[in-house]
């Protein structure tokens, strides 16, 4: 995205949409079972190869990337910093993991 320099962009954590393939290969690895009547794709969670909190840190890491490098002084200080923080709880989480 440092290169491309997107006006707008989307990120999340990875999630299962009931008929895709990431779905099925998935599914014996549901945290819990959902309700469907009351819950959405976006809440199911599986078992993943680091903790949840270390894919947090990473959403973190890459927005504060990004908006570090379209922006200067003060700001660029403050999301750069955010970005190695970001950084430093992913190595945390996956050395707790």
């Amino acid at each position: 995205m440092k290169v491309s320099h997107p006006d707008y962009y989307t990120i999340t954590i990875a999630y299962p949409i009931k008929g895709t393939d990431m779905y099925t290969e998935v599914e014996e690895r549901f945290v819990e079972a959902l309700d469907w009547s009351t819950t959405t794709d976006r809440q199911i969670d599986f078992e993943r190869t680091y903790a949840r909190k270390y894919y947090d840190y990473a959403v973190r890491y890459v927005v504060n990337e990004v908006a570090a490098d379209r922006t200067s002084g003060w700001s660029f200080w403050k999301h750069k910093l955010k970005s190695v923080v970001a950084r430093g709880g992913m190595h945390w989480e996956r050395r707790m993991n």
